[in-house]
């Protein structure tokens, strides 16, 4: 019984090497794909249908690829709002869960030309005579990317320059 289990073991091995051989030389065949760069996304800032509750409005960053080759993105976007005159105004930005959307956490996502790809984003719109500064513009750049796309806000009240940011995903749920 011994030998015949042996004999077993060192033909699986044979048949897994092999298999392992063919693996590897269509992997070296593959070209990997590269991260995209800023000039190869669209960026934007848009409202979130059905997230508005407690004070708090959820967004989406949007990134499209408008380049002709498929590119990669994985993670989270840098946020910093900036006043009127593009200065940089205090920001805080807290990856995972928001009030709206799980986190799907950081993963490479394949974007073919065309394709978008989203992060959720969430704050608080609260004001008062202590509120928050207004705060017109937000510069957003893509994971991997040195150049921000610099948008105007919709809602240019931040609590406190809080967002609640997810990773980017393919979709989110609608509410």
């Amino acid at each position: 019984m011994r030998k015949l289990l042996t004999g077993t073991l060192v033909a699986a091995t044979a048949v897994t090497g092999m298999a392992t051989v063919a693996t590897g030389a269509q992997a070296a065949t593959a070209k990997p794909v590269a991260k995209c760069s800023a000039a190869a996304l669209k960026t934007k800032f848009v409202k979130a249908r059905g997230e508005v509750g407690m004070m708090k409005t959820g967004w989406r960053i949007t990134l499209t690829n408008v380049s002709k080759k498929t590119c990669t993105v994985k993670g989270y976007a840098n946020l910093q709002l900036r006043n009127a005159k593009g200065k940089p105004v205090k920001t805080r930005v807290v990856r995972g869960d928001n009030y709206f959307q799980r986190d799907p956490g950081p993963v490479t996502l394949k974007l073919k030309p065309g394709k978008t790809v989203q992060a959720s984003v969430s704050y608080s719109h609260y004001r008062d005579e202590t509120g928050p500064a207004k705060t017109p513009l937000l510069s957003i750049t893509a994971p991997g990317a040195k150049k921000a796309t610099t948008v105007k806000m919709p809602d240019p009240y931040v609590w406190q320059g809080k967002f609640s940011l997810t990773a980017f995903a393919y979709s989110f749920p609608q509410a």
